[in-house]
């Protein structure tokens, strides 16, 4: 039972990925976008509008994947499992300071859909490219643990793919057309994640 629950549930994460990652991409990329007529017959102004922008953030990502987490908890609840939790919600949360300070003192952008300003390669952007979305993913992952959820831990590795399609990808590509060879060298340096 439990089994069937979560694959229901990562079918429907699944599903929300597709139709809501796909209506934004450009007509003509990925296979969904080519052959949906409904999506081709859509103009690019709904893709681009305000309301998907506003939609496709990571903190929206990250509270569909808790909602999932937190709607399928487990039966036990060992101690051990919320210190753990509890100590990934705290990395987390040093994760996310240290990089807006880093933000703040660069003066640049810390949206995502935005080109920034500056690179940023100091402070906590000396060991992670990523520190906010490998907090986002240390706090779902220390939820589904705080929770017991099996599901929360099951989407984990999607969730994070997803940051890494929707967000980085995007954001690396911005960054070496705006720095060039100064962002390849930060990143053969820097390492994604951790």
């Amino acid at each position: 039972m439990c089994v069937r629950l979560g694959a229901t549930y990562i079918g429907v994460f699944h599903r929300l990925y597709r139709d809501i990652w796909c209506p934004c991409r450009e007509v003509g990329v990925g296979d969904r976008a080519t052959r949906d007529p409904v999506l081709l017959a859509q103009p690019q102004a709904f893709r681009k509008s305000i309301y998907m922008t506003w939609i496709d953030l990571p903190p929206v990502w990250l509270f569909v994947a808790l909602l999932f987490a937190w709607m399928t908890p487990g039966t036990s609840d060992p101690l051990i499992l919320d210190l753990l939790g509890a100590c990934l919600f705290a990395i987390a949360a040093l994760l996310v300071v240290a990089a807006v300070i880093e933000f703040r003192r660069a003066r640049t952008t810390i949206v995502p859909h935005q080109t920034p300003k500056a690179l940023i390669t100091s402070g906590i952007f000396a060991y992670t490219r990523n520190p906010i979305y490998l907090a986002d993913v240390l706090i779902l992952l220390g939820a589904s643990l705080i929770w017991s959820s099996l599901v929360g831990l099951l989407i984990v590795f999607p969730f994070a793919m997803i940051l890494r399609h929707r967000f980085i990808l995007p954001e690396e590509s911005r960054m070496e057309t705006s720095f060039g060879a100064e962002f390849e060298a930060y990143r053969n340096r820097v390492r994604r994640w951790i």
